[in-house]
């Protein structure tokens, strides 16, 4: 049960979209696991333990109020990653100079909220402590107030949670966009390649689709008991690049007589043609006539990074 109140952050900016951007990345951070999500609140299970939630009242608009609470098996990691992300999130997207925090002290003992005016009394009188009303447990008053200093290991942690939530936004991302290619058969790439090499182009394939590139592959886009240069006839015109791959046998697919017309296909729409070098290839070989001068992809050398190198050649991005 979720009922530990924590703090209070007031803050301006766009509401609505703060939050809806601060509860997607949450999810995405890795150590976060998303348990519900409504329009003005949402709960979280933390890896270091426990539960941890938020919820959002919208004052006025472009003002509003999100309170963070705990269940009572969250711990003190927990709790300091979840608000310091929080507030590190409202500082980057909210009106900086408008964001306030306030500490809501609740009793470690049964859960209840104790009167912020109690609290101020109290201190007014020089007492550093306050009786919970409903069990009697004795509550500090010391430094109830946050710090808005992090430890530089807090620091590195933060750094990580963004780099998740970066990556898994670019994952979906990739996976939408590739999921829409595949319904339209809009092929990025023909794959062209000795039969010898296949294990070796397939995992370059499952890069690329990782990536939102969608490569046609025989093995994956040929229709069983259909010839498979009838079926690329038909994509051939609407394919946007080709990438011919050589690999230990240092025999090029151009010397099959059907791969070779379309590649000189490919290279009369003025596509791109990628000769790439697999790993296993002992020496650079020759190459056809209309291949001469294309710039390489070599497997081989770890920089430039030959996947990006690749898929530069393939998408005009770099």
């Amino acid at each position: 049960m979720l009922s530990l109140l924590t703090v209070i952050f007031e803050f301006e900016g766009a509401v609505l979209n703060i939050y809806a951007t601060l509860a997607v990345r949450l999810t995405r951070s890795g150590l976060f696991i998303k348990q519900d999500l409504w329009k003005n609140a949402a709960t979280y299970k933390a890896k270091a333990g426990g539960l941890c939630g938020m919820f959002l009242r919208e004052v006025q608009e472009g003002k509003g109020e999100l309170t963070l609470f705990f269940g009572k098996a969250a711990n003190e990691q927990t709790r300091s990653q979840f608000e310091d992300y929080i507030f590190i999130h409202l500082n980057r997207r909210a009106l900086s100079e408008s964001i306030q925090c306030r500490r809501i002290l609740a009793c470690h003992g049964c859960g209840a909220t104790i009167p912020e005016q109690h609290v101020q009394m109290r201190r007014e009188r020089g007492l550093d402590w306050i009786t919970c009303g409903v069990c009697d447990t004795r509550i500090s008053l010391i430094d109830q107030g946050r710090t808005e200093q992090v430890t530089e290991a807090e620091a590195a942690i933060l750094i990580e949670i963004d780099k998740s939530a970066d990556l898994q936004r670019d994952r979906d991302t990739a996976t939408s966009l590739l999921q829409g290619k595949i319904a339209t058969q809009d092929f990025d790439v023909f794959l062209c390649h000795n039969s010898d090499d296949k294990p070796a182009i397939k995992r370059i394939g499952e890069h690329l689709k990782e990536l939102g590139i969608l490569p046609w592959l025989d093995e994956w886009d040929l229709r069983p008991g259909l010839p498979w240069q009838r079926a690329l006839e038909e994509q051939i015109r609407n394919i946007k690049a080709a990438a011919v791959f050589i690999g230990r046998n240092n025999t090029g697919p151009w010397q099959e007589p059907e791969l070779d017309a379309f590649l000189r296909e490919f290279h009369r729409r003025k596509c791109p043609v990628i000769p790439v070098i697999l790993p296993d290839c002992e020496e650079t070989p020759g190459l056809p006539v209309f291949l001469e001068g294309m710039m390489w992809v070599d497997f081989r050398q770890l920089e430039p990074d030959p996947m990006k190198q690749l898929i530069w050649g393939i998408t005009g991005e770099r």
